[in-house]
């Protein structure tokens, strides 16, 4: 895929009221929310060497991550524990 042809296998053609109530099953709605706060990362390491005698040598070493603000998709068309009780649907 280049910018150039961006679809190379062409759009995927919408099928219409011909399906009925199964015309969009599977479909998700998806939104973008303009109002999130941007995520940030930190990372941070830091260790120590010391020589105990010539030729032995201890270190030690902590590395660290931490993500603040990180923005997770929501499924809009989730059931419920309750509704995914009552059984699969038969169309």
């Amino acid at each position: 895929m280049t910018l150039a042809n961006p679809f190379p296998a062409g759009l995927i053609q919408p099928p219409g009221a011909g399906l009925g109530p199964t015309a969009q099953l599977g479909s998700t709605i998806g939104f973008l929310d303009t109002g999130r706060k941007m995520p940030y990362i930190w990372q941070y390491t830091g260790g120590f060497q010391f020589e105990l005698r010539p030729g032995m040598l201890i270190e030690a070493t902590y590395a660290g991550s931490q993500t603040e603000q990180l923005q997770v998709s929501n499924n809009l068309n989730v059931l419920t524990t309750d509704q995914l009780s009552l059984g699969t649907a038969v169309i």
